[in-house]
């Protein structure tokens, strides 16, 4: 599928075919608006069915069925063939739900987000198999985006800088001067800055450590590197090419069998660094388990972007050190530590350096004692974030000089 692609202006440029990415004004002038029929989250289950929504999914679990399905996972493109045009009005329907956002009334920017994951695909649809009826419902909710994103410059004009919040202060990290208790692996991507910086660290504080590098057959299901939706949004950062080199023994693996064997035998304590989706005999192999740094704070802000979710929900970017768990982001928490917004163009190394040093802390703190610092349960309603969608991450690029100008360090 080969179409013209209009430039934004964005360092998000579009990518309709690999991304499901639009501009509004594209789908409003490709057919005449309709008004959309109300739909009921078990209605949009039922209907959904054939794409593998369960009837039972709705509300949150909805939102959940449909963020996990291959038409919100580039390249989109490949994945709308089983849209039937059943299928495709109740999709509209839903997108048109969730995209009445109200600023102040019980709304959810994951609904909005997830509706224009919807939004991309079926305009992808459209240009296979064009249906009036679909198209004046894509005119539509494309208006209501245009709604929804002028209501957010409204909050963010008018919102009040938050102090940042307290910290969970991280265990003493004086250098070793005893042999240590516990040995510590870091299991990361071969190419992971966070995991580099880290050992980097270990090493300079006298702590022996083995970086096991996850180095797995491409997976069908990868998100192309190419993809938008390939790395978290923060605002444009100042360029940074040194990467430290990783100063340990390396030990490469492909499968999570040969992760949690090799594991097994050589430390008592996991650390992930840029990570997938651990499974948990891998969590399991070592004495003390896995711990992980999340770039927010939970379990507020749990999943993915949430530097980016943050930014748009009005809450403070916090570091967090946790146990890992089977469940994304349910661990019990180890240190925290606040991270400003400003100045903007180095929230990105500065995120590093904060999961960088807590994950020091606690790894030296093992080597010390033996055992895990204090944990402390997650406090609070669990939220779950997702992918943040190009429009949404070029609408934050668009809002940084007023954010520049309000939190200032």
């Amino acid at each position: 599928m080969s179409v013209t692609t209009p430039d934004t202006g964005s360092r998000y440029r579009l990518q309709p075919e690999l991304d499901g990415d639009f501009t509004t004004a594209q789908l409003r002038t490709s057919a005449a608006a309709r008004r959309v029929s109300p739909i009921t989250a078990p209605d949009a289950a039922r209907q959904l069915a054939p794409l593998g929504v369960r009837e039972a999914d709705t509300g949150a679990a909805l939102l959940a069925a449909l963020e996990t399905h291959p038409l919100a996972r580039p390249p989109v493109y490949e994945h709308i063939g089983p849209v039937g045009a059943a299928q495709a009005e109740a999709l509209a329907c839903l997108a048109a739900r969730w995209m009445s956002y109200r600023p102040g009334q019980h709304a959810d920017l994951r609904a909005v987000n997830t509706a224009c994951k919807i939004l991309g695909a079926l305009a992808l649809c459209q240009r296979q198999r064009p249906d009036p009826l679909i198209g004046g419902y894509i005119a539509t909710v494309a208006a209501q985006l245009e709604e929804t994103i002028s209501a957010l410059a409204a909050q963010f004009r008018n919102r009040l800088p938050l102090p940042a919040p307290a910290s969970l202060p991280p265990p003493n990290i004086e250098p070793l001067h005893a042999r240590a208790r516990a040995r510590v692996a870091v299991l990361a991507p071969p190419n992971s800055r966070v995991a580099a910086e880290l050992l980097a660290g270990l090493v300079a504080r006298g702590l022996d450590a083995v970086l096991i590098a996850w180095q797995p057959p491409r997976p069908k299901t990868a998100i192309p590197p190419e993809s938008h939706y390939a790395s978290a949004w923060y605002p444009e950062p100042v360029p940074d090419i040194h990467r430290p080199p990783a100063p340990v023994p390396v030990e490469r693996v492909h499968s999570w069998d040969q992760a949690a064997a090799v594991l097994a035998r050589s430390a008592d304590l996991t650390v992930l660094a840029g990570m997938p989706i651990v499974p948990g005999r891998v969590l399991a192999a070592t004495r003390l388990g896995a711990v992980n740094a999340h770039n927010g704070a939970l379990p507020a802000v749990r999943g993915m972007d949430a530097p980016g979710w943050a930014v748009l929900t009005g809450q403070p970017i916090t570091c967090t050190v946790h146990t890992a768990r089977s469940g994304v982001d349910t661990g019990e928490i180890l240190a925290t530590e606040p991270v400003p917004l400003s100045p903007t163009s180095t929230l990105k190394a500065r995120t590093r350096t904060a999961q960088v040093r807590l994950l020091i802390a606690v790894a030296v703190h093992v080597a010390h004692s033996g055992q895990l610092p204090t944990l402390h349960p997650q406090q609070g309603v669990p939220v779950q974030y997702y992918r943040l969608h190009p429009h949404l991450k070029r609408h934050l690029d668009a809002t940084m000089p007023l954010l520049r100008t309000r939190y200032r360090p």
